[in-house]
């Protein structure tokens, strides 16, 4: 999460880690589908039937973090942008259920609404760091 020094409310719960928010943000997300076991959810995304209940359960009880890919899985999976699963802040979190909710020109008009109470200096800063480009990992090359 990328915040400035003057944004408490940017900082992670206190006294919970990444993994116990991520914990609490997957359980939340699959609490709201109406009947979805922790064994459901777990074969919904591939995971056998035999491991699924106890691999969902580790994550929601914060013994286990998933990996990327799995975190990604979860949220297509429970209807939710990833940005969801990991963020501490509930305003935060409710602007990203929020937002992923609107329709395309509701984006563009919040957008432009946050883009104004952000004023130009900070308006700009945040198109800087999403205009950053980000080198893709390469592959070793092997000499033969």
């Amino acid at each position: 999460m990328i915040c400035a020094p003057s944004a408490p409310k940017c900082m992670p719960i206190k006294g919970k880690s990444a993994t116990e928010i991520l914990a609490r943000r997957i359980q939340q997300a699959r609490l709201r589908v109406p009947g979805l076991s922790q064994r459901a959810l777990g074969m919904k995304m591939g995971i056998s039937k035999d491991t699924a209940s106890t691999r969902i359960n580790r994550y929601e009880q914060g013994i286990h973090a998933p990996d990327a890919q799995t975190l990604v899985d979860l949220a297509r999976t429970l209807k939710v942008p990833p940005g969801f699963l990991l963020t501490a802040d509930d305003a935060l979190a409710e602007i990203i259920l929020g937002f992923a909710r609107l329709k395309s020109e509701a984006r563009k008009e919040l957008l432009e609404q946050l883009r104004s109470a952000l004023g130009p200096e900070q308006a700009e800063q945040v198109r800087e760091i999403l205009e950053t480009s980000v080198r893709s990992p390469t592959k070793k090359k092997t000499i033969a």
